[in-house]
């Protein structure tokens, strides 16, 4: 379902041409706790200021909806297509298994759950960083290109001894580098069953199962190690061994190994044949290499030549790197491969509301301050009251600010409570800056809000420039008030800025401030 969700955002995105990374759409969808739903896209989109709503409506609606929207669909335990155009008798949708798809109206009002969501540009919308990121996607993608360069470099090494002059050498060598790729599709297939490259090679059917025959208890020596493995360390060994250096008595050394490997492939053709009775096509490729290296390098021995001791010993150092590198790679495969699902799920975990809001139940518990004691932003009749200790001089209190201030201007659910943490000390001049906001917060609320941005903005903190921008008689209560703030952070044993509570209930510091979004 996540393919299907990105798929429909990849597409939108790209239709209403908003900046947004292929690599963050992934990400994003795979974190959100209520992934795969309509909030997740509305949720996305609020992230990268793109203004959109959700809407009930009726197939006869949809003809003056503008154009193009997502649309949820009753199939497939509910996906979602991005619809592109409205005709009379059809629409058009997209997303992962269609491109440009014509449903006839009276079959989409069958399938239609009657959920549409539209999104609009503006001149803000995407992703903040898109240009260090696209960046960043761009080099992922050379990751490939790379590797296949330097096969090339290294090939192109033994163009000092003149063995590519050597028909039979450029023959075993394409051998090699096919049955290293095939190799490497099998081992894919081994970590990801699902993968849908390998998926589209080995299409499931009546006479083809490579996920079958895989999987199965044969594919593995004693057990212990697959097939697929053993079919890497040969490939890849004697790969390194070929174009290491040319002769006849190397190709006699190479024919004797390939010798060695024959017996595997009777007994993987015949078990594939007659006891699965299930074919695997890649597995079927790696026979036919195979036999074909054996027909050149038999071609190119001559069996009056010895085969040097050296040659022998150095064929077995080249296994010996390839076998003790894969053991070191293959745990930290098998961690990558695991990391998306764990992190996943441990996201799903942390971000239900269940959960959260049990974990804040245990915390210990302050009584809020007065409305007059401490400054307040946005609806001061909401249900909810986020309270926020914070430094006056503190950078990771103006960020968690500025996104906690701008969430309260969107939305009535909560109230931002600013709480200054000073100190008992007479010279402490944040006091001066608290009192002098609280001042201004009890003459105009909109002018404190300007004032305290200001402030977190200011590079010099300067207390005299600042106050003369924003004007204010300052009363003895206003002092009084950062002085029952200052207490009240000693009572909530605060030890370290910005420290955020609920309803006078602690946050615990394993949730971000960017992650409140998702309770209240």
């Amino acid at each position: 379902m996540d393919k299907n969700i990105v798929q429909v955002l990849l597409g939108l995105l790209k239709a209403l041409k908003i900046s947004v990374t292929r690599k963050s759409v992934i990400e994003e969808v795979a974190n959100h706790p209520d992934s795969p739903s309509i909030s997740t896209i509305s949720d996305l989109f609020d992230k990268w200021q793109i203004p959109n709503g959700a809407y009930q409506l009726t197939v006869e609606d949809l003809v003056e909806f503008p154009i193009p929207f997502i649309a949820h669909l009753n199939i497939n335990n509910g996906e979602f297509a991005l619809i592109t155009a409205i005709e009379k008798d059809y629409i058009v949708a997209s997303n992962e298994r269609w491109e440009n798809h014509k449903i006839y109206i009276d079959k989409f009002k069958e399938i239609f759950s009657g959920t549409a969501l539209l999104a609009q540009r503006e001149d803000n919308s995407g992703e903040i960083d898109y240009k260090s990121k696209r960046a960043e996607q761009r080099l992922d993608s050379l990751r490939l290109p790379a590797l296949i360069l330097a096969i090339i470099f290294v090939v192109m090494l033994a163009l000092k001894n003149g063995t590519l002059l050597f028909p039979s050498f450029i023959i075993l060598l394409i051998l090699k580098i096919v049955g290293i790729f095939v190799s490497i599709l099998l081992l894919i297939q081994h970590f990801d069953v699902k993968n849908p490259f390998i998926r589209s090679l080995c299409k499931t059917g009546r006479k083809v199962d490579c996920n079958m025959i895989l999987s199965s208890k044969q594919s593995k020596l004693f057990g212990l190690i697959s097939w697929a493995e053993l079919g890497f360390f040969y490939f890849t060994s004697t790969w390194l061994f070929l174009i290491s250096d040319v002769n006849q008595s190397s190709f006699s050394i190479l024919a004797v190994v390939t010798m060695v490997t024959l017996p595997y492939t009777f007994y993987s053709i015949y078990f594939q044949a007659f006891i699965a009775k299930k074919w695997c096509v890649l597995c079927c490729i790696i026979q036919i290499v195979f036999w074909l290296e054996l027909l050149v390098t038999i071609s190119e021995v001559s069996f009056k030549n010895e085969i040097p001791i050296t040659s022998i010993i150095r064929l077995s150092l080249y296994f010996f790197l390839v076998i003790t590198s894969w053991l070191f790679i293959k745990p930290l495969l098998i961690s990558a491969q695991q990391f998306p699902l764990i992190k996943s799920q441990l996201f799903h975990t942390k971000y239900n509301p269940v959960y959260f809001w049990a974990l804040l139940e245990k915390q210990n518990k302050v009584s809020l301050l007065e409305q007059k004691q401490a400054l307040i932003i946005g609806n001061a009749e909401s249900e909810y009251t986020v309270t926020m200790a914070a430094n006056i001089n503190c950078t990771p209190c103006a960020d968690a600010h500025k996104i906690l201030e701008e969430w309260c201007m969107e939305k009535d659910s909560f109230k931002l409570q600013i709480v200054f943490v000073t100190s008992d000390s007479i010279k402490d001049s944040r006091k001066n800056v608290a009192a002098h906001l609280m001042a201004l917060y009890r003459n105009d609320r909109d002018t404190m809000r300007h004032a305290l941005n200001d402030w977190y903005n200011r590079m010099d903190k300067n207390y005299e420039t600042w106050s003369l921008q924003f004007p204010v008689e300052i009363m003895n209560e206003d002092f009084k008030a950062v002085e029952i703030q200052n207490s009240w952070s000693q009572l909530a044993k605060i030890e370290f800025t910005p420290t955020l509570f609920i309803n006078g209930s602690k946050v615990p510091p394993n949730f971000k401030v960017q992650e409140l979004k998702y309770f209240i």
